[in-house]
């Protein structure tokens, strides 16, 4: 097949806001073209390596040239001026012999603007398009994309595509390709201009934009934080997996299929469904509907909740009572623009652990949702003639600066907004809502005004906004946050209190600069990046401090017993959940047993925990197995107060077992950030769980005078009651122990609070240890499988309770703290100390 590129011009008179840059090519002479017997599928790009287009207000044109054809309509966007195009470049003969020919409504919007020009939206060309719908006939070993823009395949395999520099009408000079297989020519012979890859100059600029990553190696696999916990004794005696490779992309052994619902996937981008997509992060309410609508999203200091066409925010009131303190939803702003497909659904174009993009096709609107920031922003892609900004409140007044770049709106709920602009733009009022008059392409960034006098320091930040942020442990025991930003000036963010706790000194922080929260008084922070150090903690094998060698007998007397009983065709329970807590508990049995010195009991535990985790993996397990799903297995669930945690011991325990999963492998990176994260989320505990008695600084005084402890924490609402405690109680073990008379009261909770009397009165908790014969004959345990708990885990953890006189004193006045989260017993102080379950 021979096709002379080197004749072909097109000339489009489009006008100068559609105009795209082509400035130098290079031919590819498809008739030199020789890759083999086999049939390879060539994917060309018709502009810029079959043919140039060009624009007549340009008049660059060489003199011995003339144009093959003239467009007036944009010719990417536009089918029946591709194929007109195609006529003249390929011959109509020629062209029946073309398997398709897809236009830019083929490729993927990511609604981005290019780097190489602000007016050009940012396409890729996603091969696996055509590999879907010619499923092995097509792939990429036998796939090859012609392009002369690198970006366009940005999300393709490696070596499936060349890049040519883009064709100048004044080159007549051809290439010769030839290969059995394209992956492997490509990699071995350099063509045109290198793919974008790490250590591509432009690399920067779409990691930023798209959150392009490399896998990386999975942390931990857990049960609920209970699998690995204990599970990995020193590395001489463990039992170590080989570990999962994330190359492996033919690794389906565990993959099965579910039919759970919803399926969040159609509000993420293309781009983003073919990298793997999280669960239980901050944006689920975005990606979930619940009757047909979305539950709002708590961004701090803003919750949002959007629609298919619109987004709306609201700056939450508190609501403090004895039981409970939550924020409703009312949305003070929605903010829209025309649209002619009002059913199409938005998208997340790009996301990480504290922001994501948010593009709203049918309007051209693109949120940048940034948890911490004063502002929410949004950019307006296209010239939009008609925004509006409503309120369910009835608007009582619109201002304006004389240049029309700030906008005060004042709401009959006693809020008052500022609404900042890239470029002027003028509103109408009517009733409650403002509508643009004239056209507005730009950036807006709106801001509710707590306070007056906080109204010059919003107009001084309002110029810098971020857009993405990136957390990182840059070393142990630190957390960096590093936002970035567009516009110009410092940047202005909001800390919640543990977040202040954990600043280094050198930001700038605006005391006075605080709107409210229901996770306290968020305070403003000036600086590109921040630093963030937790308490360090030690991770170990055994307890700090060593067992009373005084109590090895009864503790190896209690590990006989239960050691006897282990047998995992007893396992009854169907629940993941509780299924890997009895594993996590037999797990604990080994470790005591290695600290008591009775070495004997190991290889009998490890027997029972390969035929109780092996099963469970290869998926063999009746009624419960690990799931590997690529279709949201697990279930989803969107919830009007947010998602929420009903203890931080399990997500401590996981993070504590990642550490010790890290000692295992002798992985240093895997030992630092599950430590960090272990001691984030102590710090995070003692923050938001613990309540001190009339402390009203975070949730009231109201809230603080009756309980000692938050019951659920959820995004939207902190709950006092738990389900197995009263909330009239005070401290803990009084507040818990009238819920121990219940006949319905598992002894598994009775050991929990009495582990956590023993804190401050060992010999009382021992003899009501002694005391639950259910927990020794096991009973109970197998029937219900709540619990870790043993009577040798309950024995070791009073052995190791040696305190000072001075500790003692301390317990007294509340201050004592005991953090020793390794195995599955949580302790901190808050009036003798709160158990985290």
């Amino acid at each position: 097949m021979a096709i002379s590129k080197s004749e072909k011009v097109v000339l489009n008179e489009g006008d100068e806001a559609n105009k795209i840059e082509d400035d130098s090519s290079i031919s590819l002479c498809l008739e030199k073209l020789n890759i083999g017997p086999q049939k390879k599928l060539l994917v060309f790009s018709l502009n810029g390596v079959l043919m140039k287009r060009i624009y007549r207000i340009d008049n660059v044109v060489p003199r011995n040239r003339k144009p093959e054809a003239v467009y007036r309509a944009h010719l990417a966007s536009a089918r029946r001026n591709i194929l007109g195009a195609l006529d003249n470049v390929l011959g109509a003969g020629f062209k029946k012999k073309l398997l398709f020919v897809w236009d830019q409504n083929d490729c993927i919007d990511t609604g981005f603007q290019s780097l190489e020009s602000k007016d050009k939206p940012l396409f890729l060309k996603d091969l696996m398009k055509i590999w879907e719908l010619w499923p092995g006939r097509f792939s990429p070993s036998n796939t090859l994309l012609i392009d002369e823009r690198p970006y366009k395949a940005l999300i393709n395999p490696p070596y499936t595509g060349i890049f040519p520099e883009p064709y100048r009408v004044e080159d007549l000079g051809d290439d010769a390709l030839d290969a059995e297989d394209v992956p492997s020519y490509v990699k071995e012979h350099k063509f045109g201009q290198p793919a974008i890859a790490p250590g591509h100059p432009d690399w920067g600029f779409y990691v930023k934009k798209l959150r392009i990553a490399p896998k990386k190696k999975p942390l931990v696999v857990s049960l609920n934080g209970a699998l690995v916990n204990g599970l990995f004794l020193q590395p001489d005696t463990a039992i170590l997996p080989e570990p999962f490779e994330a190359n492996d992309y033919k690794d389906n052994a565990l993959e099965s299929q579910s039919t759970s619902l919803p399926d969040p996937s159609s509000f993420f981008s293309p781009l983003l469904v073919s990298f793997p997509l999280p669960t239980n992060s901050f944006l689920q309410n975005l990606v979930i509907k619940h009757n047909d609508q979305h539950h709002p999203t708590y961004i701090h200091p803003y919750l949002i909740k959007p629609s298919n066409s619109s987004l709306s925010l609201c700056y939450p009131s508190l609501f403090v009572g004895s039981s409970a303190v939550y924020q409703n939803f009312k949305a003070d702003l929605t903010i829209s623009a025309p649209s002619k497909h009002p059913n199409k659904s938005h998208v997340v174009t790009a996301f990480d652990d504290l922001s994501l993009s948010l593009h709203f096709p049918s309007t051209n609107l693109q949120f940048f949702v940034v948890r911490g920031s004063p502002f929410l922003t949004f950019s307006v892609l296209r010239i939009t003639k008609e925004l509006s900004i409503s309120s369910i409140h009835v608007i009582l007044s619109l201002t304006s600066n004389y240049s029309c770049t700030k906008h005060t709106v004042k709401l009959d709920n006693n809020r008052t907004w500022l609404v900042y602009s890239s470029m002027p733009i003028s509103f109408s009022r009517k009733g409650s809502s403002l509508k643009s008059c004239g056209a507005f392409c730009g950036v807006i960034c709106i801001a509710v005004l707590p306070t007056p006098q906080l109204e010059s320091v919003l107009d001084h930040y309002s110029s810098c906004y971020p857009d993405s942020v990136n957390a990182s442990f840059c070393k142990p025991f630190y957390l960096e946050y590093k936002w970035d930003t567009e516009g110009s000036g410092e940047l202005l963010m909001l800390a919640h209190p543990l977040h202040r706790k954990l600043l280094s000194s050198d930001v700038k922080d605006l005391d006075n600069f605080r709107f409210e929260s229901i996770d306290g008084k968020l305070v403003g922070v000036v600086g590109h990046s921040w630093f963030l150090k937790p308490n360090a903690i030690e991770v170990n094998w055994h307890s700090i401090k060593g067992v009373d060698v005084d109590s090895y007998p009864e503790i190896i007397s209690a590990l006989c017993e239960d050691v006897q009983h282990l047998d995992p065709k007893a396992i009854r329970t169907t629940s993941t959940c509780f299924y890997g807590i009895r594993i996590a508990r037999a797990a604990r049995l080994a470790l005591i047993s290695e600290e008591v010195c009775y070495p004997g009991l190991i290889p009998g535990i490890i027997d029972f925990l390969k035929k109780s985790v092996e099963p469970w993996l290869n998926e063999k397990f009746d009624g419960n197995r690990f799931r590997y799903d690529a279709k949201w297995g697990g279930g989803l669930v969107s919830s009007a107060d947010g998602r929420n945690q009903q203890s931080v011991s399990e997500a401590l325990n996981a993070y504590y077992s990642a550490a010790l999963l890290g000692l295992a492998y002798d992985d240093s990176e895997l030992v630092d950030i599950g430590s960090t994260l272990a001691a984030l989320e102590i710090a995070s505990a003692k923050t938001w769980w613990h309540v001190s008695a009339g402390d009203g600084t975070i949730y009231g005084v109201e809230f603080s005078s009756e309980n000692r402890l938050v019951g659920v924490l959820w995004e939207n609402k902190r709950d006092s009651k738990l389900w197995f405690a009263s909330k009239e109680c005070r401290e803990l073990v009084e507040w818990a122990t009238p819920a121990l008379g219940r006949k319905e009261m598992s002894e598994t909770w009775m050991g929990f609070v009495y582990a956590l009397e023993a804190i401050y009165d060992k010999e009382s908790a021992l003899t009501k240890i002694k005391s639950l014969t259910k927990i020794k004959s096991m009973t109970d345990l197998y029937h219900c499988g709540l619990s870790s708990l043993s009577v040798s885990n309950l024995l070791w953890w009073i052995s190791i309770r040696q305190t000072s006189s001075k500790e003692r004193d301390a317990m007294g006045s509340g201050q004592f703290e005991v953090v020793w989260g390794a195995h599955h017993l949580v302790f901190q102080s808050c009036n003798f100390g709160s158990l985290l379950f």
